[in-house]
């Protein structure tokens, strides 16, 4: 069961429109957010697993948060340098991505039986702390001041 949901998940994944489009910089955008959520999720997972004395995930769940984290930095790096070179473009990319709904790729989750397992996954993930309301408002929060920061110095440059 567990394999079928995963290999469902990674074929849909493949083809998902993030309702980035061909569009560079709302891509970068949603990936820098979903890189972040993807961190907060398994760090929270490891800490999870070593509450209930389950040394090896949480291990393993570290290792995947550290490698989310790298991946974040570089879409970060990636962002910081679009906004050097198109403010435009990319200003109006962060608030789209902002002022929607964000669809995070595990939104495709499904066993083949459960049309609503991603829902049900939610609801879980929130009540046990694995990923919740706050962690996403702090996830808009560090964009929004890593934004703010970058246009900083971007203007900073101009003037």
């Amino acid at each position: 069961m567990v394999s079928r949901a995963v290999s469902i998940y990674i074929d849909t994944r493949r083809i998902l429109e993030f309702g980035t489009g061909n569009n560079p910089y709302f891509f970068t955008i949603y990936i820098s957010f979903q890189e972040r959520a993807a961190f907060i999720s398994h760090r929270n997972t490891a800490k999870l697993a070593i509450k209930y004395g389950d040394s090896n995930l949480a291990q393993i769940r570290g290792v995947i948060a550290s490698d989310e984290k790298r991946h974040e930095a570089a879409y970060t790096k990636i962002a910081s340098k679009l906004f050097k070179l198109d403010p435009n473009d990319i200003v109006l990319a962060f608030a789209n991505t902002t002022m929607r709904r964000t669809s995070m790729p595990a939104h495709c989750k499904h066993d083949g039986y459960d049309n609503n397992l991603f829902h049900h996954f939610c609801k879980v993930t929130s009540c046990i702390g694995v990923y919740t309301a706050t962690d996403y408002r702090e996830i808009l929060e560090h964009l929004e001041d890593v934004s703010y920061a970058i246009i900083l110095k971007v203007r900073m440059r101009i003037l």
